[in-house]
């Protein structure tokens, strides 16, 4: 399989702050074979998701803050990322993926 680079748009939990506008991602075999395990775990626990720190995504926007904690989000049809920017306690959230739509 190729390894897929996707760009993701980025919101904000916070509108009066600068943040990355976009995110990008490449799904890489390792990283489908991720979400699938922690979709497996979510579906087989009857969970409403699974989180991972998974640093994959580069934040886009040079201007804009850094990120940490970042996590993998992973519920039983989509996922996504979700981060701290630096030093604060302000989310900032990928677009979701659907799993269904994943190269197989």
């Amino acid at each position: 399989m190729m390894a897929n680079k996707l760009q993701l748009s980025v919101e904000c939990s916070d509108d009066m702050t600068t943040w990355p506008r976009v995110a990008e991602v490449t799904l890489t075999e390792p990283l489908i074979a991720l979400v699938e395990r922690m979709q497996k775990i979510v579906a087989d626990a009857d969970l409403y998701s699974a989180t991972k720190f998974e640093y994959s995504p580069r934040w886009l926007s040079p201007e804009d803050g850094s990120v940490e904690c970042v996590e993998l989000v992973v519920t039983d049809k989509d996922f996504y990322w979700q981060a701290l920017l630096i030093s604060s306690s302000i989310v900032i959230t990928t677009d979701h993926i659907m799993i269904d739509e994943l190269p197989n």
